[in-house]
């Protein structure tokens, strides 16, 4: 049976791609990864009501993005994180509202990077704002156009990160990160900084690095659907 898996995208108002033009874009390397684990990848745009992706697909996958408020708490409005790097709105709203949505559903949902930190904000998590600066001792996460490697520490066991051995090396590029964790939800991998690199609170799952552009680590798609199997039973 035909398995579902939504993936966000993100929006570029004509900075980017083509000046004076709104384009929905991703890297594609999310939906290679989702057809390679076995299922089926749909690109979810902002213009569909999350009602309706809601119910369209088994599980859902939020993938990378820039930058969020350190809190929604007193933020004005979404997306406020300032300068050029913050995250565009109507995303951010619209991926709240799914994930609202979701909630009440419980499909499985992975959170990639900035996915990660969206799904820690809307739990009541906060973030850091800008790593280097406000974590001593913080490694080198890359971030922007930047993208390192460091070692994982896989902390607790989960289904999400099974066959990752403590000491695997994976693509990183994040300049923000879990500061507070959300409440409920169990950290499952840090870095050797101690930063979170893994949490979930089924059906909530996340990573803070790459494993879509990063072989060591792909494995974590694969168990990503194999979770969307026994929940769904393979169907939406």
């Amino acid at each position: 049976m035909t398995l579902l898996i939504g993936i966000s995208v993100c929006i570029d108002r004509g900075q980017r791609l083509r000046v004076g033009a709104d384009y929905l874009y991703v890297r594609r390397a999310y939906a290679e990864q989702v057809r390679r684990a076995g299922a089926e990848p749909l690109l979810l745009t902002p213009d569909t009501s999350p009602e309706v992706a809601a119910r369209a697909c088994a599980a859902f996958l939020i993938t990378g993005g820039d930058d969020l408020p350190v809190s929604f708490e007193g933020a004005v409005g979404f997306g406020s994180a300032g300068g050029e790097h913050a995250e565009d709105g109507e995303r951010i709203a619209w991926e709240r509202a799914l994930l609202a949505r979701l909630a009440t559903l419980a499909k499985p949902v992975l959170g990639v990077c900035y996915g990660m930190q969206l799904i820690n904000l809307i739990h009541g998590g906060t973030l850091y704002g800008r790593l280097t600066d406000e974590h001593p001792g913080a490694i080198d996460h890359g971030g922007g156009s930047s993208t390192t490697r460091h070692a994982l520490e896989v902390v607790e066991a989960s289904p999400l990160l099974s066959g990752l051995a403590s000491g695997v090396e994976v693509n990183s590029c994040h300049r923000q990160a879990v500061r507070a964790v959300a409440p409920g939800f169990r950290v499952t991998a840090r870095a050797s900084d101690g930063i979170v690199e893994a949490m979930e609170r089924p059906p909530f799952y996340a990573v803070g690095w790459h494993p879509e552009t990063d072989p060591a680590s792909s494995c974590v798609y694969d168990n990503f659907v194999a979770l969307a199997r026994v929940t769904t039973g393979g169907a939406p």
